[in-house]
This record gives C-alpha cells, structure tokens and sequence, in this order.
C-alpha cells in the first residue's frame, strides 16, 4: 500500500471467522479473514478500489454481495464452486423469479 499514494481517510476492517458452510458463503467451509475497504462519500474512490480488487483476487478473495463489487455470472461461478447448487434450488424455490431483482441476475447469470 505504501507504493500507492491513495488518500484515504478511513480505517480498514479486520476479523476472522469460522468458515460457514452456505453455498454462497465467502468463507466456502474454511476459516477466512475479512478485510472491508472504504471511502468516503465523494472522494474519487476508483483508483483505490481498482487495487484493493487486484490484491483480493490474487489472493482467491470473494467480494461480498451487499457491498461494492465487479462480479458477474462468470466470476461468480469461478469463486463460488457451489453455485451451480443453488442455481437448482433458487429454481425450484422461485420458479417465476419473483426474486431476482436485475443485480442478482447479473451476479448469478
């Protein structure tokens, strides 16, 4: 981070857990550290968060779904190897897609 001159005024989050065993849970069984970059409203956050998910790919980390992310249906398959799972059960549980809203359609297709 100190070859980078961002500006960032805010602290980043660090905790550990258990890993849990939902099919698109981040940990994916395994006990996993989360770390929780952030900006202030209206600062120009693009450069810092094009490297906070370099870094994170390069180590095989998985964005959250809730918060700011570039995943899509190919990436989101390639990290989560449950997906396909729970593709079958969000069918068969919401078989007109009543909750898919257009984000999770882009994050799962």
């Amino acid at each position: 981070m100190k070859a980078h001159p961002f500006y960032v005024h805010f602290p980043i989050e660090c905790r550990v857990t258990a890993g849990e065993h939902g099919m698109l849970s981040p940990t994916q069984g395994e006990p996993s550290a989360f770390l929780a970059f952030h900006m202030y409203k209206g600062m120009d956050d693009d450069p810092y968060f094009q490297w906070v998910e370099a870094l994170m790919e390069k180590y095989g980390g998985r964005p959250h779904f809730g918060k700011m992310n570039k995943l899509d249906g190919e990436k989101t398959k390639a990290l989560y190897p449950k997906i396909e799972r729970f593709h079958e059960i969000r069918k068969k549980l919401d078989p007109k897609d009543v909750f898919l809203t257009q984000y999770m359609r882009n994050l799962l297709f």
